[in-house]
């Protein structure tokens, strides 16, 4: 007996070793490949979203709504006391008793305004009013601009198609030219400044403005031009940078009528004292901007949609565009993207971290690592662009770079569960191949001591060698599970069919089982069957089916039990049925019982219980060979019957 122990000892040490090897094996080859799906997805995601982010659409998608939301996010702001708007709107009409069309409205009444300003000491006045048309006053109006030497004027831009005679050949292209439309001479003489201010007149969300008409230098628009006089008035020594060649981004301060509003019919009540929330209003030294704004949409002639559009429909006016670019230059406080390095780099880092934690670590973590992170980015981003005004990306790396890094995620983390099971299944396959070698040799060993070949036994001998006997059977059969079920997982398991006469194969199925029931004083009773029984089977599976059912019959029968097969024919096909008088499988369990590590709860012992892959494996086995397998177990028949069937082969 002890050589035999000593070489199950020298085999399972050797499979502990060699196992242990072939695992590190696979780790490192599962390690190498998940670096380089990091590395894939981290690249894929962080460029993706760079270049995205240089496309004229992504650019536009984050102007249009990454920007909107940092608005939002940060909400309004405390405009510059310096800037006040005088506002055309419903409540001057009704004062005035004037008509809604300003272009009718008398230029003796903008004199006597500009003359009362002028008396308050403003540091400019910018009216945000087309004076093109000529009028019998305007000889009124020039005198009170000459007298306030700081009133700018609008100039209004109108774009011209213009057809030459000789392109009246369709195919030919139309020219369309831009024509700057000055006030009445009288009143352009008088101005200190003229200046256009040319916003969309699409219905487009306005963000940005420019300083310079064309990148001239001698064309300032309107905000600007008033800025310039007002710096010249405060004897502002830095003046903040201006652009000539590019647009500025507009640092909104909240929606219409944020910055400080009075109506054209307060301000010409001068000198008595203005009013605004309650609170005294002085213009000295201020800029003071005239235009239309009113406060209903269904009156709003001149209105622009921006990020602060209220929801009943009112947009922003031009004059209050005009003045919060006004105060952007007063404040040195416009939005400012980052620059094009920065922006680059944002986006190829994020998209790189997301995707390599994405990747990384297990999926429920990695949702709550990515989500973290994105908060994380979005606070930066937040509290970047509300103490800096610096405008970063948050649409790419919210609504494209997460998903894909989530969904590249999901993928990654599919197909290494499917690798590291193939690998499991390889390693378990191996392993079991190598076991059953020196199981094969110490069955042998034991059977030739069962015949007495080494001597005679004693009783007490013999009663050992058959229960070591059948303690290797059934070890046996669990690597054949085990190695069954390493080749089903990995879709390696073949059958080699052949005719086969199932009735005889049951029959020595059934001897072969009678050494495990008599220990039970357990009757296993076969019904004689004389009809077709010829099946397309693999003798080696079904050799397994039965053991594996007839092993599960015996398990759990009771003491001096009897275990019952039949053999029917029901048309073309063979069916066996092998039943136990045994506590029998609840109802809800029996839809249950064939999925792979499923054990059913029906007050058996735990040591009677298995690992839940016998039918499992059993069913597989069945399906191979075109078979089917169920199980009957309740009332009026205790017990358990599994019913398995197989197409005969015709004659």
């Amino acid at each position: 007996m002890r050589p035999i122990v000593n070489k199950l000892a020298d085999t399972y040490l050797f499979l502990f070793l060699r196992n242990n090897i072939l695992t590190s094996f696979h780790i490192e080859k599962t390690m190498g490949i998940l670096q380089k799906k990091t590395i894939l997805l981290a690249l894929t995601t962080g460029l993706t979203g760079l270049v995205i982010g240089l496309l004229p659409f992504g650019i536009e998608l984050e102007e249009r709504i990454g920007l909107s939301w940092l608005f939002h996010l940060r909400g309004g702001k405390e405009p510059p006391p310096e800037v006040v708007i005088i506002s055309l709107d419903k409540e001057s009409t009704q004062g005035l008793g004037l008509p809604d069309n300003i272009s009718r409205w008398p230029r003796s009444l903008h004199a006597d305004l500009v003359n009362k300003l002028s008396d308050q000491k403003p540091a400019v006045i910018a009216f945000d009013i087309n004076f093109k048309e000529s009028s019998e006053e305007d000889f009124i109006f020039a005198q009170a601009m000459t007298h306030a030497k700081n009133v700018v004027l609008f100039q209004q831009i109108e774009r011209e198609r213009f057809l030459p005679q000789e392109a009246s050949d369709s195919h030919l292209p139309n020219i369309h030219i831009q024509r700057i439309i000055s006030p009445a001479p009288l009143l352009a003489q008088a101005a200190a400044k003229m200046a256009v201010f040319p916003l969309p007149k699409i219905p487009v969300q306005v963000s940005q403005y420019w300083q310079f008409k064309d990148g001239n230098p001698n064309l300032p628009t309107l905000p600007v031009a008033a800025f310039q006089i007002f710096s010249q008035v405060q004897h502002r020594p830095s003046p903040p940078p201006l652009f000539q060649h590019q647009s500025v981004y507009l640092n909104f301060y909240g929606p219409p009528r944020t910055i400080t509003t009075i109506s054209y019919d307060q301000a010409s009540k001068l000198p008595k004292p203005l009013t605004f929330n309650g609170k005294a209003l002085s213009l000295k030294r201020k800029a003071v901007f005239i235009g239309l704004s009113e406060t209903t949409p269904d009156r709003q002639k001149d209105g622009f949609y921006t990020v602060f559009s209220r929801a009943d429909g009112l947009d922003m006016s031009g004059v209050e565009i005009a003045a919060t670019a006004f105060a952007n230059l007063l404040e040195d406080q416009p939005v400012s993207p980052l620059p094009f390095l920065g922006w680059i780099l944002v986006l190829l880092l994020f998209g790189v971290i997301i995707g390599a934690i994405c990747s990384v670590f297990p999926l429920v973590f990695t949702i709550g690592c990515a989500i973290l992170l994105l908060l994380l980015y979005i606070g930066l981003a937040f509290f970047q662009f509300k103490w800096a005004n610096t405008w970063s990306p948050l649409v790419i790396p919210i609504l494209i770079q997460m998903p894909i890094a989530l969904l590249g995620a999901i993928v990654i983390h599919y197909r290494r569960a499917k690798e590291t099971d193939r690998l499991k299944s390889e390693a378990m396959a191996q392993l079991s191949h190598e076991i059953r070698n020196p199981l094969a040799a110490t069955k042998g060993y034991l059977d030739n001591l069962r015949d007495k070949i080494a001597g005679d036994l004693t009783e007490k001998q013999q009663s050992y060698i058959s229960r070591m006997t059948m303690n290797m059977d059934r070890l046996n059969r669990m690597v054949q599970d085990q190695l069954n079920l390493s080749q089903i997982e990995s879709g390696k398991i073949t059958v080699s069919l052949a005719p086969l006469a199932l009735y005889d194969l049951l029959s020595e199925r059934v001897e072969a089982m009678r050494m495990l029931s008599a220990r039970k004083q357990i009757e296993i009773l076969l019904h004689p069957f004389e009809g077709e029984n010829v099946v397309m089977g693999d003798r080696d599976k079904m050799d397994q089916i039965f053991t594996n059912l007839l092993d599960n019959a015996i398990k759990f029968t009771p003491q001096n039990g009897k275990v019952t097969i039949t053999c029917h024919q029901q048309g073309k096909s063979l069916e066996i049925s092998i039943q136990d008088p045994g506590v029998g499988i609840p109802i809800k369990e029996q839809d249950n019982i064939f999925k792979r590590l499923h054990q059913v709860e029906n007050g058996q012992p735990k040591q009677g219980k298995g690992v839940g892959l016998g039918l499992f494996i059993v069913k597989q086995l069945v399906e191979l060979q075109k078979g089917t397998i169920r199980v009957k177990s309740g009332l009026p028949d205790p017990g358990t019957q599994f019913i398995v069937t197989f197409p005969i082969l015709p004659q």
